[in-house]
């Protein structure tokens, strides 16, 4: 129970994703079976990873379709391009 209390505590200015994310973490340390939540934010990141190695005229489709499915909001999406082009 200690550690279920330090991920609660530890994770309190985080956003709802990361809450329920320490909270599974440390739930899956008494139940195994737990299915494993990962980041979205690394998520994002292995997506723009797999679409770099696309065909070029395919990159920005594909990167806008990761935009919409992960919330990315509109100004934040100029970083994440650059690299693509």
């Amino acid at each position: 129970m200690k550690r279920l209390f330090e991920e609660l505590d530890d994770g309190h200015l985080t956003c709802a994703n990361g809450r329920l994310a320490r909270l599974l973490n440390a739930l899956q340390g008494y139940d195994l079976t737990l299915p494993l939540v990962e980041d979205p934010g690394i998520l994002l990141q292995n997506r723009m990873a797999a679409i770099a190695h696309m065909p070029l005229h395919e990159r920005l489709e594909a990167a806008r379709n990761a935009f919409e499915e992960f919330g990315v909001p509109k100004d934040e999406q100029g970083a994440w391009l650059e690299p693509l082009l």
